[in-house]
């Protein structure tokens, strides 16, 4: 439906269960042979997501790789996403997977907040506790001119997590 609107570009930006929804979707409209929505699928950032490692591994391999990586923030002290791991059977869920070169091999470019601090006690919200990685999202959201300034504010995403 967004893709009818009119929109030149659409971004995604997704939370914990609501990556699942999200990856579902994209998947679905690989399936369909329009992964990119007609050219109008901007960034897509998955914040803490919870979602079954195989299950996104899965989804990736359909989706194929991104043209634009899509943006991962994850976090191994994720306690929300511990207990749904737990109670999914002890499954691992990727906003707390520690392999980030795995994951990175599906195109994705992985944040790893491990190190910041969280505001909430589960550790499940980070990236919208960060004023500095919110305005950087904000600044790659904004940004509409190609894939130079792109690769430049997600390098800098990037290294916020490593600082």
């Amino acid at each position: 439906m967004l893709a009818q609107t009119g929109a030149r570009r659409i971004d995604i930006v997704a939370h914990s269960m609501g990556t699942w929804v999200t990856m579902e979707t994209l998947r679905q409209l690989a399936i369909t042979g329009d992964r990119d929505l007609s050219g109008k699928l901007g960034d897509v950032v998955l914040a803490s997501p919870d979602i079954d490692v195989d299950v996104f591994k899965s989804q990736m391999r359909r989706y194929g790789k991104p043209d634009k990586p899509f943006i991962l923030l994850l976090s191994d002290d994720d306690r929300a996403l511990r207990l749904s791991g737990l109670i999914a059977g002890s499954r691992p869920r990727v906003g707390d997977y520690r392999d980030a070169a795995d994951l990175a091999s599906y195109g994705v470019t992985v944040v790893d907040l491990s190190k910041e601090k969280g505001s909430d006690s589960f550790n499940h919200t980070k990236f919208a506790d960060n004023p500095v990685l919110v305005k950087m999202i904000g600044q790659r959201l904004r940004e509409d001119d190609g894939f130079a300034s792109d690769r430049d504010v997600t390098d800098r995403i990037s290294q916020l997590a490593t600082q």
